[in-house]
């Protein structure tokens, strides 16, 4: 059997004795550092019975950031290619605003749709044209969202990308002036373009070249074939060449016989 140990507790002398704070105590002592430390006191923000949260969600592929002094910062994130609609931006139920007001911080308490309104840019007093409503985003109180909620995003947000198709389509008819108040195709039009599935020379992207290992000559990188006007033929990849069905498979060259080894 093993020898039992006994553990004493700790003296009053050792430790000394056990001292209790409340949680108003302990916020008091931190206020008092804290105006020591940066000349004003930090108050804590008032604890309020759970509230339900809003949800931001986003069908475009630009993130939307909105960080205001005193709020949390809050990132609608973007839509990741395949899905429906992106990750969802949480606002919780009522959201606090933190200001220094004299020699002390304050608080101002919304709800959580207004400060959702704020970052959508929407709702009594903003401007129509501003609106994140129209980019993309849109607000919803379910995780997931309705389906007529998703159904409305898609709506606007096609309606704003056909007007910068439209935008940029004008801008290449009169072209493109360089100057400070001038007009140019830009990223958002090409943005706008791609979620339409559309198709435009201004909206075609720069290809990266290489050099042909046949024949020098420029060529896509990343292509199968050497193909085109100037292309020499050449298969410059066979496993891509005969996914795609440009090459069938007795086509492949045979590996090169290893050479005889020197003794």
């Amino acid at each position: 059997m093993p020898e039992k140990v006994t553990i004493e507790p700790p003296t009053p002398e050792i430790c000394g004795p056990l001292r209790y704070q409340s949680r108003a105590q302990a916020e008091n002592s931190v206020m008092s550092k804290m105006a020591r430390l940066m000349g004003f006191k930090r108050k804590q923000a008032a604890h309020f019975p759970k509230q339900v949260p809003v949800y931001i969600f986003n069908i475009s592929d630009q993130e939307l950031v909105w960080r205001e002094p005193g709020f949390e910062r809050y990132v609608v994130p973007a839509c990741e290619a395949g899905k429906p609609y992106s990750k969802p931006c949480v606002i919780p139920g009522i959201v606090s605003e933190e200001y220094l007001s004299d020699r002390s911080t304050e608080f101002n308490y919304y709800n959580g749709v207004e400060i959702a309104y704020a970052i959508l840019k929407t709702g009594p007093g903003m401007k129509q044209t501003l609106s994140e409503i129209n980019k993309g985003f849109f607000l919803s109180a379910s995780n997931p969202p309705k389906h007529e909620e998703l159904a409305e995003a898609v709506r606007l947000y096609s309606i704003y990308c056909d007007a910068l198709i439209d935008e940029a389509d004008r801008i290449m008819a009169e072209g493109e002036s360089k100057g400070m108040n001038g007009q140019q195709i830009n990223a958002s039009h090409k943005r706008a373009l791609a979620y339409r599935r559309q198709t435009r020379n201004w909206g075609r992207a720069i290809v990266e070249m290489v050099d042909c290992p046949m024949c020098s000559g420029p060529v896509a990188k990343g292509a199968a074939i050497h193909s085109g006007p100037n292309g020499c033929g050449a298969v410059i990849d066979f496993d891509k060449a005969i996914e795609f069905g440009l090459r069938k498979p007795e086509d492949r060259p045979a590996p090169p016989e290893p050479k005889p080894r020197r003794i």
